[in-house]
């Protein structure tokens, strides 16, 4: 086995790098690497783990972001299993059936180009809370049962709104969530 020892880089994962003369390469921080031996191991700096490791992501890659999805459509079926009792305080109607295919529909959207939601709930106004993050900003998504869509963008940093609206349709609601990850919010 060899160890690619870097700093700036974190990965947990093995990956095949079939232009090295090994099978497999765990990749690891500099300081989780116990014992160096100078014949299995390269130094690589940033830019170089990129360039070798980085074209090789996607075969395990594929898979992660069907196990992310996965795992965020078994939530949101956990949500429709509780149905109108999951808030132990007061009966709020859990989220309609609209909702929740509504909700499955972006999720599944957004995860073929690789955005994924960061936390699903039940939201307490009757639907489906949907919270995405991007470095020191949160985007707010909640479906509501009578078909409103509203959000709310939040810098945590300075604990400031930026931004809140409403959407009207699956392509507007899409098209939010995308512009939030390549979109630079200023803050006064």
């Amino acid at each position: 086995m060899i160890a690619f020892a870097y700093d700036n880089i974190t990965a947990d994962k093995a990956v095949e790098l079939p232009n090295l003369s090994c099978d497999i390469v765990a990749v690891a921080p500099v300081s989780q690497v116990d014992i160096i031996d100078e014949n299995l191991t390269y130094y690589l700096s940033e830019d170089e783990i990129i360039k070798q490791v980085g074209s090789l992501l996607h075969l395990s890659y594929s898979a992660d972001k069907k196990h992310i999805l996965q795992e965020h459509l078994n939530k949101i079926y956990r949500i429709k299993f509780q149905g109108d009792f999951w808030h132990d305080d007061e009966l709020v109607p859990g989220p309609s059936i609209k909702v929740i295919s509504f909700t499955k529909r972006v999720i599944s959207n957004l995860a073929s180009t690789n955005i994924f939601v960061n936390r699903i709930t039940q939201s307490i106004e009757e639907g489906i809370s949907l919270i995405f993050i991007n470095k020191e900003k949160t985007l707010f998504f909640e479906f509501y049962n009578d078909g409103d869509i509203g959000y709310l963008i939040e810098d945590r940093i300075k604990r400031k709104i930026i931004e809140n609206g409403e959407e009207n349709s699956f392509n507007e609601v899409v098209n939010r969530i995308r512009t939030f990850f390549n979109q630079i919010y200023e803050v006064s």
